[in-house]
């Protein structure tokens, strides 16, 4: 695949004419080239306006689905669920289980328990773990992360997804970003970042351009795709 300009063509609205409102803003971010031409990996996060105070609240809500928890299950279940997720990006993600449960709240015994930390501390190794999870990725095969309505982004998922930006310039990794006109992030400033104003008529061509993506990539939960950035 080509430059993020060329990306930011690609996928731009047909129109330029300003609609009524302004629906969204979309930021390409383009790491290594080629990701469209292989088998890829696509995972969906979803902020919400509820849960802006709550630390990696669209993180363990894709962890959730990906593993496919279950009400009635047992914390054990949970982790053996935790754990085949984790195996999926090797070794060495799997090694970070105990953080993963952790994150989950999911109570176990099979590992030996954590140091007293500091919940600055505990929320750098998770960033982290997370971020190897995600680098391990990439090396089985690249992928695609869609990272729904940002302007509602708590602060510690924020802090994840500025590290991961700074992180992917030369990985396999592609990333869509949507948010509001109000949400100004730094690295919007970056040089692989292109950015893309969607009016009504644009953010309907983006939902129709999604759709059809959709049905050619696998999928890792249940969210659909609405609108969002590519960071690869």
């Amino acid at each position: 695949m080509a430059t993020s300009s060329d990306v930011s063509k690609k996928f731009a609205p047909q129109s330029s004419r300003i609609g009524v409102e302004l629906l969204s803003i979309v930021a390409l971010l383009c790491g290594e080239p080629g990701i469209a031409d292989e088998p890829h990996i696509v995972i969906r996060y979803q902020c919400s306006p509820h849960h802006t105070s709550s630390p990696f609240y669209p993180i363990i809500n894709q962890l959730k689905r990906a593993a496919h928890f279950e009400r009635e299950d047992t914390p054990d279940l949970k982790l053996g669920k935790l754990e085949a997720v984790l195996s999926q990006a090797g070794a060495a993600t799997l090694a970070d289980a105990r953080l993963y449960a952790a994150l989950l709240s999911i109570p176990t015994d099979k590992f030996k328990s954590l140091p007293d930390l500091t919940p600055q501390r505990q929320r750098e190794l998770t960033i982290a773990a997370l971020l190897r999870q995600l680098r391990d990725l990439a090396l089985t095969r690249p992928v695609v992360i869609v990272f729904e309505d940002a302007h509602w982004i708590d602060s510690s998922t924020f802090e994840l997804l500025s590290r991961c930006i700074a992180s992917i310039k030369a990985a396999r990794v592609f990333v869509v970003i949507s948010f509001r006109p109000e949400f100004f992030p730094t690295w919007l400033d970056e040089s692989h970042v292109t950015t893309l104003r969607l009016t009504n008529r644009g953010h309907h061509f983006w939902r129709s351009r999604k759709q059809r993506v959709a049905m050619r990539t696998p999928r890792t939960d249940s969210q659909p795709v609405r609108r969002g950035s590519f960071v690869r």
